[in-house]
């Protein structure tokens, strides 16, 4: 972002979803796009916020734009995260075949070279195999990630994957 005035209202947005305000969020990832419309991150930022404040539709339609600007582009983290963002709106409506879907998509884009986003993607499979009563094949998942983040030294990580099998 080459504006300061862009940067802080981003900056602030991310604070406020950091903190769990995501219509503070949303606001101010709308300032960002309102000034740049092809602020990818700005417009996952908002999707997220989209999501967490209940309006899906518009959700999914900012989600799927960045997917596919992120494709064209060939960002991967940004792909992973949009995918991710798709994959959340679909467990919200109840739909895990395709939230399922989303997550495979993301974790065949995502190198060996990003543990940590491996880790994340594991743990959300994980969850969906537990929701659909799975359990094996959910602890299955479960035990991956816990090895790839003892391997990465992602303590992140493997603290939020023992909170899983935990419960």
């Amino acid at each position: 972002i080459g504006s300061p005035f862009l940067a802080e209202a981003y900056a602030r947005g991310l604070d406020a979803q950091l903190h769990g305000d995501a219509a503070g969020a949303r606001k101010y990832c709308e300032i960002c796009l309102d000034q740049d419309p092809g602020l990818a991150w700005a417009r996952l930022g908002l999707a997220v916020a989209q999501g967490a404040t209940g309006d899906a539709a518009a959700s999914e339609d900012n989600a799927a734009k960045v997917a596919a600007a992120a494709r064209e582009q060939g960002n991967e983290e940004l792909l992973v995260a949009a995918l991710r963002q798709l994959g959340s709106n679909a467990f919200r409506r109840g739909d895990l075949d395709e939230a399922a879907r989303h997550l495979g998509a993301a974790r065949a884009d995502v190198s060996a070279s990003r543990p940590l986003m491996l880790v994340e993607l594991l743990v959300a499979d994980a969850s969906i195999e537990d929701e659909r009563g799975h359990f094996q094949r959910s602890r299955e998942q479960f035990e991956r990630a816990l090895a790839v983040a003892r391997e990465s030294g992602n303590r992140r990580g493997e603290a939020r994957v023992l909170v899983n099998l935990a419960s």
